[in-house]
């Protein structure tokens, strides 16, 4: 999914929203918007991921309802942006499950976010401050961290499902890791996804470099925004795990001399599940590929030990 069609799918949905000005129908098309929101895996996740950075629970919200707005507020603010982007992604959706279970079920969303009334009683006052100020922060943060990294993470881990579910790669004793680079490129080229394939550098080729406006003079790489950097190892049972330390050293050098972003796609026909170990850290992404004979519900994934 490209990214400027996820953004312009955002203004859309919220464009779309903010025409309808019906009272009584306003929870129910508060209550589309966000279900196409979560329609957009992308922007999904990073809610999911917000949501869960920040410890909201229900009961904060019970406990400061009937409380004076403006202590809470404040409290809320001063925690910022980002916090307050996750109470109020949190908020909706705990009220949404209030009046589904019949609490205040005629009441609107616009009733019980009281810090967008700006002490009017206008109804349409009401309505527009709860879309510029509850759901407009929310849109804003989507656009503002979706990036062409986001998406390019998102691809290759369609990727690596695309090749355990449909078994697109199988596993031979003449596997190499130049074959196997040329099945990724094909999918990133399938995906309309620009890249860069065995780019020089003084210490060697990366494998592939994917986005970022970059151009090479010689062995010199000037980025105007971060690519990912993938280098791809192929892992077969009898190779110890030393070799992904030094894949990931490797990588680590890439991306010294060239701003950017790394990720280490491994091949394995092994079970060990890489992902889910201390292999990942904060400056490289590590994305383990079963190219094994074994179907998914015959698996048995074992975290890796380094």
């Amino acid at each position: 999914m490209r990214l400027n069609f996820i953004t312009e799918k955002l203004e859309l949905y919220y464009k779309q929203y903010c025409e309808q000005g019906s009272e009584n129908t306003f929870n129910g098309f508060t209550d589309f918007f966000f279900d196409k929101l979560n329609k957009l895996p992308l922007c999904k996740q990073l809610l999911e991921e917000i949501a869960k950075k920040h410890e909201i629970k229900e009961e904060d919200f019970e406990i400061r309802q009937g409380k004076c707005i403006y202590e809470f507020l404040i409290d809320i603010l001063n925690k910022g942006e980002e916090y307050y982007v996750a109470y109020c992604y949190k908020y909706y959706y705990f009220l949404r499950k209030q009046k589904e279970r019949g609490y205040n079920a005629g009441e609107t969303y616009y009733d019980d976010v009281k810090w967008t009334e700006k002490g009017v009683k206008e109804e349409g006052d009401k309505v527009t401050l709860f879309k510029t100020d509850f759901i407009r922060p929310i849109v804003n943060y989507l656009t503002g961290n979706l990036s062409s990294e986001s998406v390019i993470l998102y691809q290759l881990q369609k990727y690596k499902e695309r090749v355990e579910r449909f078994k697109s790669i199988r596993y031979s004793s003449n596997l190499c890791e130049l074959s196997l680079q040329r099945d990724m490129a094909l999918f990133l080229y399938d995906q309309h996804l620009d890249y860069w394939k065995e780019v020089d550098t003084c210490d060697g080729r990366i494998d592939f470099m994917i986005g970022g406006n970059s151009k090479v003079y010689g062995t010199i790489l000037e980025c105007n925004n971060k690519p990912y950097i993938v280098e791809v190892k192929y892992l077969d049972k009898k190779e110890k795990l030393s070799s992904i330390d030094d894949a990931k050293g490797q990588l680590r050098i890439y991306m010294e001399q060239v701003p950017s972003y790394g990720c280490l796609l491994i091949y394995t026909n092994d079970e060990t599940d890489y992902e889910l170990s201390d292999w990942s850290d904060n400056q490289i992404t590590v994305i383990s590929v079963y190219i094994g004979d074994k179907t998914p519900s015959r698996r048995h994934y074992r975290p890796a030990k380094g």
